[in-house]
């Protein structure tokens, strides 16, 4: 039998909206349902506090702002841009890796 993938996405109830918290929204889905559940997110929560946990860079390099932790610690926090171009960076060593 092939496991089902979990989908786990909370969403805020119906107003103005304030924080959508995702945790592992596409990490166990095909390329397809990532991009379809990500351009859902994008354009239903624009107005929204999205906070994700990523597990393909793709899907955070249109955030506003990354953190990017190690062992649970703050090592980086700044924009997708300014990460890329940091030397020597956790986040811009991770894009090197995936763009090679």
């Amino acid at each position: 039998m092939k496991p089902t993938p979990l989908t786990l996405l909370a969403l805020p109830e119906p107003g103005p909206c304030g924080r959508v918290c995702g945790a592992s929204a596409t990490s166990s889905v095909d390329a397809r349902t990532d991009r379809i559940l990500q351009q859902m997110i994008t354009e239903n929560f624009a107005d929204c506090t999205v906070i994700a946990i990523a597990h393909r860079l793709n899907t955070i390099l249109g955030a506003d702002r990354v953190l990017v932790l190690d062992s649970g610690t703050k090592r980086e926090f700044d924009t997708p841009v300014n990460l890329v171009r940091t030397e020597g960076g956790i986040f811009s060593a991770m894009v090197r890796c995936v763009v090679r």
